[in-house]
């Protein structure tokens, strides 16, 4: 009996440890970042919440609304400044005392392609920034997110760039870059319209550089108010490509109270109290009077004032480790190049935000497979989401938006995780719940798509998209994980996956690559996939619909945290794209007769779904069998993986013949449910076992 108990106990055992590393399959290996720093005191902050950044500084590698505007609602003042994402958060910083810079390195290096040769002749070296957010470099923007609605006529501001001194032989370009189109915003060789900006939103753009060295950008910022009154402001900012030259700070200064000299022998009247600002990060000037009209054209008359703060700064002999040296001359300083920073000439070094840092901790990627999960089986396993992966029912698509600024991700209230959007359109936002709001594109999102994206639709079809840079009357959604309770909490990047998806056709999110081709794949419809965002990001994607009707899109964020556990929060945006009224009438006539619903590739063979296709909206395989698959991309040791669009589309067509070769990582979605319940069932039986052996 014994003998029989011990032969039982170690088949048991052999069982256990067989189906023990089926349930337990490893977690994808996810990338660190270091904490970030707390303050170690408290700091003023002004009105609108940003750090205030008295100082000298040099900022490169970070987010920053590099051209900031402002409004004084007491004095009636247009002002512009910089905010830029520091770890402790926003922080403004005053242009005056300011450098942006672009280190030469190699990501920073390009060549001028087909049809930009705006910049240069085609082929040219230049140093260029995309207006998407690329690792290791500055990400320039353009802000009026500061600024309420309601204040100027119809929410418009007017930038333009009146001024500029460049490198000998240099140039600099800003432009605009949209699934192939590329619009010049400004340029230091050709006079270009205005660009308008809208109060509550902000702007990315493409930056080229010809040449290495020191730009100075003057910009002026005008509106009118609801009376008709116009206001106006001018602000210089300093850019510089590659190394910082030893005394730009006092060329700065100098600049800066020459231009103060010049505006108040102009304008006698204005106020001491006016120009001398007690905040540096604040730039705030005197509101133009019709009356000045005339001399506003002029940028030596309404350059901004510069401000006491700036001028407390220790001087370059003063400071720990610094050596006197002529102002302008130009001997370099060196800067960190591996690491985005914001430096203070005064202080010691702030740490940018923590970003993943390529290369490190990473594993060789497992190669990864296409699988045929059964339609039912990937719905069973949908169901079978972990309890803290919710979706709050909503009885309607909520309130519908037409523009506006919104950033959907995960914030933190005490140690609970939930999904948000934060809504730009009020100053300051105000988070809300995905499912509060129904993003609508109209015609204003309409286009078509051009050659290059094959992968999405053939060139020339009509598409809706919201792009990567923000258009008027097209709702502009990015995501955020620039909560101050989320990265105080998480440990690294936070993963974001498109969980569930329904719509009448297919949708891609995709960064933008250089020079108007498609980027980074976020996910599609087809093939779902993740993407990891470091922390204390703000980013924006294309996001591309095939057909006209309402979307559902749910989006599922996963979090590290430093305590070592990982939690997880879903929310459900919704898209209403085209002519819902249009499309939902057709869907309605389609289920009334019971044809099911079929992409356009489907409807040319008929309107009977046949066997051996693909239904190119959903994704679904129907095999010659009759039975309905979808493609996943699982690794040998059954771990989630993302294909590539043409693995997909081939494992899509084989699978429809009947052709797709077995790889090995063919799982059952359902095995890790089995194997949990083989590993109860065993430790049931060991239990009863040891029960017997006691009692005889």
């Amino acid at each position: 009996m014994q003998r029989s108990t011990r032969s039982l106990n170690a088949l048991s055992l052999s069982a256990l440890l067989t189906l023990a590393p089926i349930a337990a399959l490893p977690a994808q290996a996810q990338e660190s970042a270091p904490a970030p720093s707390a303050s170690s005191s408290a700091e003023a902050k002004d009105a609108n919440g940003h750090l205030i950044m008295n100082g000298r500084y040099i900022v490169a590698g970070v987010h920053t609304e590099i051209v900031n505007a402002l409004w004084d609602s007491q004095s009636k003042s247009l002002g512009l400044n910089s905010v830029a994402d520091i770890d402790r958060g926003s922080a403004a910083f005053s242009p005056a005392s300011t450098v942006f810079q672009l280190p030469d390195v190699e990501s920073a290096r390009s060549k001028v392609t087909k049809r930009y040769d705006f910049i240069a002749p085609e082929g040219t070296d230049i140093f260029y920034i995309p207006g998407t957010r690329a690792e290791g470099l500055l990400f320039p923007g353009f802000g009026a997110e500061d600024i309420q609605r309601g204040i100027f006529k119809d929410d418009a501001l007017s930038l333009e760039l009146i001024s500029s001194t460049v490198p000998e032989g240099g140039r600099a370009e800003i432009f605009s870059e949209t699934l192939g189109e590329q619009p010049r915003l400004f340029s230091t060789a050709d006079s270009l319209s205005p660009f308008t900006m809208y109060a509550g939103g902000h702007y990315h753009a493409s930056w080229a550089f010809t040449r290495a060295g020191t730009y100075e950008l003057s910009f002026r910022l005008s509106a009118q108010l609801l009376d008709g009154t116009p206001v106006s402001t001018v602000q210089t900012y300093t850019l510089v490509v590659g190394d910082v030259p030893e005394g730009i700070f006092e060329h700065m200064e100098q600049r800066a109270a020459d231009a103060q000299r010049r505006e108040q022998s102009a304008s006698p009247s204005v106020s001491a109290a006016t120009s001398e600002s007690p905040s540096a990060a604040d730039t705030h000037t005197t509101s133009a009077s019709p009356s000045d009209s005339s001399t506003s054209e002029s940028p030596s008359h309404t350059q901004s004032s510069t401000l006491p703060g700036v001028r407390a700064v220790a001087a370059p002999a003063e400071q720990k480790g610094a050596h006197s040296q002529p102002a302008g001359q130009n001997t370099p300083v060196k800067t960190d190049q591996q690491k985005p920073s914001v430096r203070g000439a005064n202080s010691a070094q702030v740490p940018a935000a923590p970003r993943a840092q390529a290369g490190a901790h990473q594993q060789a990627p497992e190669k990864c497979y296409p699988v045929e999960v059964p339609v039912e089986k990937a719905q069973a396993r949908a169901d079978a989401l972990p309890a803290q992966v919710s979706v709050v029912p909503v009885a309607h698509r909520g309130e519908a938006v037409h523009e506006g600024h919104f950033d959907v991700g995960p914030v933190f209230s005490g140690s609970s995780a939930r999904t948000a959007v934060k809504d730009d359109r009020s100053s300051p936002a105000r988070f809300v719940a995905p499912e509060s709001l129904d993003f609508v594109l109209g015609d204003a999102a309409k286009l078509a798509l051009p050659s290059g994206f094959e992968d999405i639709a053939p060139a020339g079809t009509s598409v809706h998209m919201i792009g990567a840079t923000q258009q008027p009357n097209v709702p502009w959604l990015g995501w955020n994980t620039q909560d101050s309770q989320l990265i105080s909490q998480a440990s690294g990047p936070i993963t974001m996956s498109l969980s569930d998806f329904s719509g009448p056709g297919s949708m891609s999110v995709f960064l933008s690559g250089n020079f108007g081709s498609a980027g980074e794949k976020v996910f599609d419809s087809t093939s779902r996939g993740s993407f990891d965002i470091p922390l204390n990001t703000h980013q924006h994607s294309n996001w591309v619909f095939t057909a006209e009707g309402e979307y559902t899109v749910q989006l599922t964020f996963t979090i590290p945290l430093k305590s070592g556990e990982t939690v997880s929060t879903s929310g459900t945006l919704h898209f209403s794209v085209g002519d819902t009224s249009t499309a939902a009438q057709q869907d309605n006539t389609a289920r009334d007769s019971g044809t099911p619903k079929q992409s356009k590739g489907s409807e040319a063979q008929g309107s009977e779904s046949k066997p051996g296709s693909v239904d190119e909206a959903t994704g679904i395989v129907t095999k010659p069998d009759g039975s309905r698959v979808r493609i996943v991309g699982k690794t040998a040791s059954g771990a989630d993986c993302s294909l590539t669009n043409q693995e997909l589309t081939q494992a899509q067509k084989a699978s429809a013949e009947g052709k797709l070769a077995s790889t090995g990582a063919s799982i059952d979605p359902l095995m890790v449910l089995g194997s949990l319940a083989a590993l109860i069932v065993g430790a049931g039986l060991l239990r009863s076992l040891y029960r017997s052996r006691k009692e005889s």
